[in-house]
């Protein structure tokens, strides 16, 4: 189960965390900006560091990312910082009216994202087969 935990207390996380975890121990944690105005200010809100009390609180956790921003600094600074699970949005046109089409990742940009850099090779690594659909080859 993926737990995204904008727009939550640290007590509304403990309480979500420990109700998940009675019933499913397969939970990943992420931090969560829910900002989607796709404006630039957004990177003064992305408080990554939540993940490290996240990992002192639960630190058999999977942590991840919730991610409503341009780009992929923010997720660089989340993997840094443990996470191995990354939600970003889709779009197939930035264009379209809505509140996540500015910042979400196309076809373009999504496999220039996840093209993996040549000292990969020989490791598994993710393509779109068939936009949408993702899937696992070796590099």
């Amino acid at each position: 189960m993926l737990l995204a935990t904008g727009a939550s207390t640290i007590g509304d996380v403990q309480r979500a965390v420990e109700a998940i975890l009675a019933i499913n121990p397969q939970l990943v944690l992420m931090q969560c900006n829910t900002n989607y105005t796709a404006a630039d200010g957004n990177f003064d809100n992305i408080h990554l560091n939540v993940l490290n009390t996240y990992h002192s609180m639960y630190p058999d956790l999977i942590l991840g990312l919730s991610d409503h921003t341009h780009g992929h600094a923010t997720v660089l600074g989340a993997v840094a910082l443990g996470a191995r699970v990354v939600e970003k949005h889709f779009t197939d046109d930035n264009d379209r009216e809505g509140p996540d089409h500015p910042f979400a990742m196309n076809p373009q940009t999504w496999l220039r994202w996840s093209r993996p850099p040549a000292s990969w090779k020989g490791r598994w690594v993710p393509v779109i087969s068939s936009w949408p659909i993702m899937k696992w080859i070796p590099w």
